[in-house]
């Protein structure tokens, strides 16, 4: 197809017809996210620490257009109940392009000499996507974050993406076989991509561009920001960059070996606090002025002849809150998972914090209330100017609240619940804008205000100390 500069220029200039609706805390404040994909494992959490966080994690399949992995299966059913639960809440999803390319008819990449191998059936898919023949299936995503609009979308495109899976373009040869052949000749293929025509980058920065593109200014969402998740290799993060336009953020995956501890057994960097490539990746995202995710984080299995000792759980769990206050990470989503219990293998464990009380007390007093990770839910309601009809401030009592319908709407009750769902207050105002309530005599914690205006609820939460 022939481009010309005009149509290059309408092309660029229709890229930012909406912009970026950041969701980002304070400078100083992390967001806390809770995966993945299973509601009794995110219910446990809440259960057993006390703590809510702000949102959870998803996955789903680009050729499907669902959110279906684990319990949203068939297609976002958790993400739903997430939000019935608690209000607003955020949710990080993952488009897989990688996982499932069968479900979108193209080859399996992993099996050189088994059947429907197809060596650069990634590569395909992403040419494909950018030629719009996934126009539908990326439209049902763009759907299902529209009719939410309660749910603030952090959303992967594509995820822990790579150049060897992302970029390989080869027919014929196996991608591992090709690597090999280089690597014993002495070249390390990702040191420059352009020298080989076998990768090209191009392809998933044109899809990754075309999805967004389309879910932003030709669906007209407004509740997503876009995040570019490569693997922590420096070159993968550079080449694989999809420009500033449709990043809103960049994440990385922070594992054992990303901070330095062993997986079952295998070392990298000891003796340091953080992997040099995953470093040099956060500094270039950094470079392009992008705050930084953690968009998956759990302990694995240290040791490969015993359990993870509460020394080495606590050792990652410290690692990984000096890199998000090292680097001022933005959002971390830990996974709070009994892995093997859902047929991961030897190198993955089981991470839920609340497994002792060592562990869940340190968790608390480094994530919890009060920490840098309070930032995950709202703590200055009298700041909280809505835009939705309503206005809560504080008074000058402790913990009460004066709630003020900004407009000419009559409020008709109001009810305050707790993290449970107990009703804890309820008041009714026929024919008022403007309501008093009192929560100093309940226990510290988070809880929910539902005002009801002329029949339509807004809820908020606020924090009672």
């Amino acid at each position: 197809m022939k481009i010309t500069f005009l149509s290059l220029f309408l092309l660029v200039s229709c890229y930012k017809l909406v912009s970026a609706q950041k969701f980002a805390p304070n400078p100083d404040k992390t967001i806390l996210l809770v995966g993945q994909t299973y509601k009794a494992e995110y219910e446990n959490y809440k259960t057993e620490t006390g703590l809510t966080p702000i949102g959870s994690s998803h996955y789903g399949t680009l050729f499907t257009g669902t959110i279906e992995q684990g319990d949203d299966s068939p297609d976002v059913l958790f993400l739903d109940w997430v939000r019935g639960s608690q209000s607003n809440p955020y949710a990080l999803v993952a488009i897989s392009i990688k996982d499932n390319p069968s479900a979108g008819g193209y080859g399996q990449m992993v099996n050189p000499t088994g059947a429907n191998f197809d060596a650069n059936a990634i590569w395909q898919s992403l040419i494909d996507i950018s030629a719009g023949n996934w126009d539908t299936q990326i439209d049902a995503y763009a759907k299902t974050m529209k009719d939410r609009p309660d749910t603030k979308f952090y959303l992967r495109i594509g995820y822990e993406v790579s150049l060897f899976l992302f970029a390989y373009r080869d027919e014929v040869r196996y991608n591992g076989d090709w690597l090999t052949e280089k690597a014993i000749a002495g070249i390390n293929v990702f040191d420059k991509p352009s020298d080989f025509a076998e990768l090209d980058p191009q392809a998933y920065i044109n899809a990754y561009n075309h999805i967004a593109n389309r879910i932003r200014n030709v669906n007209g969402v407004t509740n997503v920001d876009f995040v570019y998740h490569p693997v922590r290799g420096t070159n993968d993060t550079k080449y694989l960059y999809p420009g500033a336009t449709f990043v809103d953020w960049v994440a990385f995956s922070v594992f054992n070996n990303d901070v330095c501890v062993d997986v079952n057994g295998i070392k990298n960097c000891e003796g340091k606090m953080v992997d040099e490539n995953l470093q040099n990746s956060i500094d270039f995202a950094k470079s392009k002025g992008h705050r930084i995710m953690i968009a998956e984080s759990s302990i694995q299995t240290v040791d490969p002849n015993s359990t993870v000792t509460d020394a080495q759980f606590i050792d990652y769990l410290s690692r990984l809150d000096a890199l998000v206050k090292a680097e001022n990470v933005g959002v971390l989503a830990y996974i709070n998972s009994n892995w093997n219990a859902h047929g991961w293998g030897a190198e993955w464990c089981d991470s839920r914090i609340h497994k002792n009380a060592t562990i869940l007390n340190y968790y608390k007093n480094t994530f919890g209330v009060g920490t840098r990770y309070d930032g995950s839910v709202p703590t200055a309601i009298n700041e909280m100017v809505a835009t939705d009809g309503v206005t809560i401030v504080s008074t000058t009592g402790k913990n009460t609240y004066r709630i003020i319908s900004n407009g000419s709407q009559y409020i008709d009750r109001v009810q305050v619940v707790n993290m449970s769902g107990v009703s804890v207050m309820e008041q009714k105002a026929l024919g008022q804008n403007e309501i008093l309530f009192d929560l100093s005599h309940s226990p510290s914690g988070i809880y929910i205000v539902r005002v009801v205006i002329e029949g339509k609820v807004v809820s908020k939460k606020i924090l009672v100390n």
